[in-house]
């Protein structure tokens, strides 16, 4: 093993631990201030008020696959994130190798004043930064920050100790990016950190959709959000949040690779974005009473996978033009089952699909007289640990350590 990584895997001193994170976060809130002073008008800016953070409630009546970016990226734009944000990859190399420090970095949000700003929370405002413009520009560089934001956050994932404390704490200096349309609805202060990370990933999963699609990226994003439905469900926590822009934002995915897939430009790994994310319908369906807030929630996570279930057949077709194995299908099946068996239900009343209410009232009438419909052989299944070594980033890191020397 490298000696550099060797040394940072066997570090067990907090106290330094505490240091590093501590003398990381001014460099983040910088690169966040620096993406957020280019949109002064429409942008989240890190010196706004809380309140700032309430956002219209933007109402998603068809499947976007992706807002527009900007008409040209200026100069700056296509700077950013600044060099000082590079702080991020020694955070990365201590977090992935020494599971005390991932826990240090959390450790703060025990301890901080009201006028300080936590680890966690000054990540989560740059990494939504990152990840809304990533695409905007064809910088490799940006690209490549998006990589490895989304690295360390599944890192996070997969530690069951930063989880709990992920699920349970809240971090008063979040404050997300806002600059793109369609934005996210606002949710209530007090929410867990946990809704702050679904909120970053669902800005990467609408924002990032071009003909060059980051693949690798898209799935760890979905994986993400796996992992945290399946944690949710083994420990039968009702996360209050807004699932339905989560769904609309994966079908968002789903409905772009059916239509762009002959032209799509990628180096591989559009068959396995595909299964990760019919993976993560799978589980949704699987228990959704034990981790949704609501029966509502429920019914909506139904009526979206109803609705657009053309979207999701049409997956098929591209599995087997890839050449996936049909034994690794298994989620698509289970999914189609689910869909089929509603939308038998609403054509055997005369009812219209694309009447939302008539559908939706149908679906609802349904699940509350006989449950949720679900095939016989899903169970709640843990995803395996997909965490991984991000190599593309060095050479960027290497100039950016330069250019902020």
């Amino acid at each position: 093993m490298n000696p550099y990584l060797k040394r940072m895997k066997e570090l067990e001193d907090e106290e330094v631990m505490r240091k590093i994170c501590r003398a990381t976060v001014p460099s983040l809130e910088a690169a966040a201030s620096a993406y957020a002073s280019l949109y002064p008008a429409i942008g989240s800016s890190i010196t706004t008020t809380l309140g700032s953070l309430f956002r219209p409630d933007v109402l998603l009546s068809r499947v976007r696959s992706n807002s527009a970016p900007p008409k040209s990226a200026s100069h700056d734009q296509e700077l950013q994130p600044i060099p000082q944000a590079v702080t991020v990859l020694p955070v990365y190399e201590f977090m992935a190798g020494n599971a005390i420090f991932r826990r240090t970095l959390l450790s703060d949000l025990d301890s901080l004043s009201t006028c300080q700003s936590s680890w966690i929370g000054t990540f989560l405002t740059l990494t939504s930064w990152i990840l809304t413009n990533a695409s905007s520009s064809s910088s490799g560089r940006t690209l490549s920050y998006a990589s490895l934001v989304l690295e360390m956050i599944l890192v996070l994932m997969e530690d069951e100790h930063c989880m709990d404390i992920l699920t349970s704490r809240i971090a008063s200096n979040v404050q997300l990016c806002s600059q793109r349309q369609p934005r996210l609805p606002a949710l209530p202060p007090g929410r867990p950190l946990l809704c702050d990370i679904l909120d970053c990933c669902n800005l990467w999963l609408r924002h990032n959709l071009h003909r060059r699609l980051a693949t690798q990226s898209y799935s760890k994003c979905v994986w993400i959000c796996h992992r945290i439905v399946w944690y949710l469900q083994r420990e039968r926590i009702r996360l209050d949040y807004h699932w339905k822009e989560l769904w609309v934002s994966v079908i968002g995915l789903f409905s772009f690779v059916a239509t762009k897939f002959d032209t799509l430009i990628t180096t591989g790994g559009i068959g396995q974005l595909i299964l990760d994310g019919l993976a993560l319908f799978e589980a949704a369906i699987v228990a959704a009473e034990a981790y949704l807030p609501s029966a509502h929630a429920v019914h909506e996570l139904v009526y979206e996978l109803v609705r657009n279930s053309t979207i999701l057949e049409k997956q098929e077709g591209i599995l087997k033009s890839l050449e996936v194995p049909p034994h690794k299908e298994e989620a698509l099946r289970y999914i189609v089952d689910v869909t089929s068996y509603y939308n038998k239900k609403i054509s055997a009343t005369g009812a219209n699909l694309k009447a939302a209410s008539d559908a939706m009232r149908i679906i609802v009438q349904e699940v509350e007289r006989n449950g949720l419909h679900r095939p016989e052989n899903a169970a709640e299944k843990e995803p395996r640990l997909r965490a991984e070594e991000v190599l593309d980033f060095a050479r960027y890191a290497c100039g950016d350590t330069l250019a902020g020397a």
